[in-house]
């Protein structure tokens, strides 16, 4: 069960705010002796630690507070970003001393929680569960009714074209199993309808240092080549458009524009951009690569390898191809992809 969280971004610890009990860290009964409730405790903690995903919303938090209850016995602890059970306090119900010493606890982790909530906040706050509709209001948008749950986001499109229903039903079809792409669980047509359920759920890429852009920018190529191996471009590649989850980073076609090669760019507004790339080609999408980098220039202006990369993308841009950029010095995979290989 989670009950709140904390973050040290301030610089602030809680205990300068909120007074902890001071037996955090030890247990209130003697540790040799091994009850039923103890078992209970243990599968409980052992289900969290292979269920719990950490809140995407909440990245900067070291740790949460965690609680886990087995018959009489009911145990705090701090659950790390890491997966450890940390300054545990356990208390077993049955004791008058411990039931007072409980409801301590519950009212400061209030306090923890609420103090949490006011000096870090959310970033950005995702109204989880909650359906937001969107009216279709010219020829480029269609009705949307999006809700936002902990590890998916649900679309059901509405007042689409058929042509339209079927181009973005493809294109999730088509480039279901490409890594640091959106991918679609649920990929469904109903009449006039589209129902899709995409994952992962993460925070727009805002890159603070040289490594998490170089990271990224594997990423973001390696899907782009596979996506344009497939005979698709994503078109409206921007920052706001792509998302980290876990040291990864992701390509989502937010507003549905993703289209086959040849084919000609349905957004007045997105062909602004590019103006050499009337239709759908994979340069449109280097284009776009492009500029975001040159958004984040003041990180990497000095870096002789991203200088390199730069051209590199200038000749990839003439060459229609992301083919020869892909072992690029200046790319480094994720810690999970380097694993991998």
């Amino acid at each position: 069960m989670l009950l709140g969280w904390t973050a040290k971004r301030t610089g602030k610890n809680l205990e300068h705010h909120v007074q902890m009990p001071k037996a955090l860290s030890a247990s209130s009964r003697d540790s040799s002796q091994v009850t039923i409730s103890d078992t209970e405790v243990g599968e409980a903690k052992r289900d969290m630690y292979r269920k719990f995903d950490w809140p995407p919303h909440y990245r900067n938090l070291p740790y949460v507070i965690a609680i886990a209850i087995g018959g009489d016995t009911i145990v705090f602890s701090k659950f790390t970003r890491a997966k450890l059970f940390i300054d545990e306090l356990s208390l077993n119900l049955s004791s008058v001393k411990d039931r007072i010493r409980c409801v301590q606890a519950a009212i400061n982790i209030g306090r923890y929680c609420k103090w949490a909530f006011k000096e870090v906040g959310p970033e950005p706050f995702y109204p989880f569960g909650k359906t937001i509709d969107r009216q279709p209001t010219d020829s480029d948008v269609w009705g949307t009714r999006l809700t936002i749950n902990y590890s998916s986001v649900l679309k059901v499109f509405y007042s689409m074209k058929s042509s339209e229903i079927q181009r973005v039903h493809n294109f999730y079809a088509t480039n279901r199993d490409i890594p640091f792409l959106e991918k679609a669980l649920r990929n469904e047509i109903k009449g006039n309808n589209l129902h899709l359920e995409l994952i992962p759920v993460g925070l727009p890429f805002s890159p603070t240092n040289l490594a998490t852009l170089q990271v990224a920018m594997y990423c973001f190529l390696h899907a782009l080549a596979k996506v344009h191996q497939n005979g698709w471009s994503v078109i409206d590649i921007r920052r706001p458009n792509t998302i980290e989850h876990d040291g990864c980073y992701y390509i989502i076609d937010a507003g549905e524009f993703a289209q086959q090669h040849n084919y000609q760019i349905h957004s007045e507004i997105l062909k602004r951009f590019d103006t050499n790339s009337v239709l759908s080609r994979p340069a449109r999408d280097i284009y776009m690569v492009k500029e975001m980098m040159k958004e984040v220039e003041e990180i990497w202006r000095y870096n002789p390898h991203a200088i390199d990369f730069m051209r590199e993308l200038d000749e990839c841009y003439q060459k229609d191809s992301l083919e020869s950029i892909l072992k690029c010095e200046f790319l480094i995979a994720p810690a999970e992809q380097r694993i991998k290989d």
